[in-house]
C-alpha cells in the first residue's frame, strides 16, 4: 500500500514538472504568459535599477501555492542576472507592464536588518531574515540605504536572532515593546554544545512560531523572548 501511494505521488511529481497532463491550451497560455513575463522583467529591472539584466527561466505561481494545481497564475516568477548575480523578478504575465517586485537587494537589506539588530542587541551567532513574497526578500520597494524602517513596516520582515550563553534577555523586553521590528525572535543557548545539540535551527514562522520548539529544547536554553503583533513575551529556561 505505502509503494502503492508513493508511486502515485512520484507520478504527480513528473506530472508537474514536464507539464505531462496539461491541456494544449494551458501549454500555449504558458508560453504566452513566459514570453511576455520575461520582456517585462527586462524592463521592470532597467526602470527600477537602470540595468539591462540577462534573461533565465520562467515559472508558474499557482493559488495558494499548490504546485499540483494545473492553472498557472497571471504572475510569473522571472529568473534575472546581472554581473554575474542571478535573482528574482515576480511580474505579470498576461499584458505589458513594468510593475512587479524582485529580491535584487536582498543581501544588501538582510545585512542592513541584521546591524540594526547588532547595534541594539550585540551580534548574534547566527541569524535569520524572512520577508517578501515566499519569505525569498521579494518585494517591490526600492532599498536607497536610508528607508530601512519603509522596508521593514511595509514588508512584515521577520527575523530569528541566536545567541550563545548571552546575559539574561529580560532586560531587553522594554526595547522590544516600542520596537521597530516587525517579528523579532531572540534565541539564548545555554552554551555552543547546548546549540549544536538541539533538534533544529530551521524555523517555521509563517504566522507564528513553533512555540513547542522552546520547549522540546528546553534543556539546551537560557531564555527566549519574542516580540511581534504588537506582544511581547518572555520565556525563562534557567
Amino acid at each position: 500500500m505505502k509503494k502503492m501511494i508513493y508511486s502515485i505521488m512520484c507520478l504527480l511529481l513528473l506530472i508537474v514538472i514536464t507539464g505531462c497532463g496539461l491541456s494544449n491550451e494551458e501549454k500555449q497560455k504558458r508560453e504566452n504568459y513566459f514570453t511576455q513575463a520575461k520582456e517585462n522583467a527586462v524592463n521592470y529591472v532597467q526602470n527600477k535599477y537602470g540595468f539591462k539584466p540577462e534573461v533565465g527561466t520562467a515559472k508558474c505561481t499557482f493559488v495558494n501555492s499548490d504546485n499540483f494545481a494545473s492553472n498557472c497564475n497571471e504572475e510569473i516568477i522571472v529568473n534575472v542576472g546581472y554581473k554575474d548575480k542571478w535573482f528574482k523578478v515576480l511580474i505579470n504575465g498576461s499584458y505589458e507592464t513594468i510593475e512587479g517586485s524582485d529580491n535584487y537587494q536582498y543581501d544588501q537589506i538582510s545585512k542592513d536588518i541584521i546591524n540594526l539588530i547588532r547595534s541594539d542587541f550585540g551580534a548574534p551567532y547566527k541569524y535569520q531574515v524572512y520577508y517578501g513574497y515566499e519569505d525569498e526578500g521579494i518585494i517591490e520597494t526600492y532599498y536607497n540605504g536610508n528607508n530601512l524602517s519603509e522596508i521593514i513596516e511595509k514588508n512584515y520582515v521577520m527575523s530569528v536572532v541566536e545567541y550563545i550563553n548571552r546575559e539574561s534577555l529580560e532586560s531587553l523586553e522594554y526595547k522590544l515593546k516600542s520596537s521597530k521590528y516587525s517579528r523579532l525572535y531572540i534565541v539564548n543557548y545555554k552554551s555552543l554544545d547546548s546549540y549544536k545539540k538541539t533538534s533544529t535551527h530551521t524555523y517555521n514562522i509563517k504566522g507564528s512560531y513553533m512555540e513547542e520548539y522552546f520547549y522540546e529544547n528546553s534543556d539546551y536554553l537560557k531564555d527566549v523572548i519574542t516580540s511581534g503583533y504588537g506582544k511581547t513575551k518572555y520565556y525563562n529556561f534557567n
